[in-house]
């Protein structure tokens, strides 16, 4: 059984997006928000090499008040499902943990327009 597919992806919430980072055959983005603003975007790229099963790794860029970081995995996906078993959910809460656990660094914050 497949863990990851570009219509799984789409169902996620993920879109299509052009770019050569990383060699990547397709690029995916998602991004994730809530009451205070944009937290951050999950960039998957969908890999594909001669001779071995496709691969998806996916990039979490956080940043901060000196600069940027990333986050990615390595070996998360695999085209077939055999080489693990997670998901685009399990991704998506360890990304949320790590941002959480930086101190929730917004990637952009919504402005208060309220003044008295």
């Amino acid at each position: 059984m497949k863990t990851i597919s570009n219509q799984k992806l789409l169902d996620a919430g993920y879109h299509v997006f052009d770019s050569v980072w990383n060699n990547a055959h397709r690029s995916y983005q998602k991004l994730f928000k809530d009451e205070h603003g944009k937290k951050y975007f999950i960039e998957c790229y969908h890999r594909i090499y001669p001779n071995m099963p496709d691969w998806w790794d996916f990039e979490l860029q956080i940043e901060s008040q000196k600069g940027s970081v990333m986050l990615q995995t390595i070996q998360w996906f695999n085209d077939d499902g055999e080489y693990s078993q997670n998901t685009i959910e399990d991704v998506e809460s360890l990304f949320e943990k790590f941002w959480e656990f930086l101190g929730k660094p917004y990637y952009e914050k919504n402005e208060t327009q309220i003044k008295i």
